[in-house]
């Protein structure tokens, strides 16, 4: 299989093969192997800064992705917080991302 024909976008959830889940950073590349994105995981939470605008329409990944969102919105039963996001373009951004706190895990 070609570099270009794997998946571009990996899953986050490799705990079984006793990988790390607190930090993951990958290139993700197009058909000639160049970087077009960069994909982060921080604690679970996906990130991916695009560098070429065509990734947005060529990964089916993508297509539900939210482009330079609003808002964070943390809810913890010790209290919630909402980060405001700014963006120098003077373009309105919609996208109130919320992340909501669902139990606590043992650390391995």
């Amino acid at each position: 299989m070609a570099r270009g024909d794997r998946p571009l976008l990996r899953d986050a959830s490799r705990r079984s093969r006793g990988e790390s889940q607190s930090f993951q950073i990958a290139p993700v590349t197009n058909v000639s192997e160049d970087i077009c994105a960069l994909w982060t995981n921080i604690l679970g939470l996906s990130f991916v800064l695009v560098v070429e605008p065509s990734v947005l329409t060529n990964l089916p990944q993508l297509a539900s992705a939210v482009f330079r969102p609003r808002s964070f919105n943390i809810r913890h039963p010790s209290g919630s917080h909402e980060l405001l996001l700014s963006w120098a373009d003077g373009n309105p951004h919609r996208g109130d991302m919320t992340l909501d706190f669902l139990r606590d895990v043992e650390a391995s």
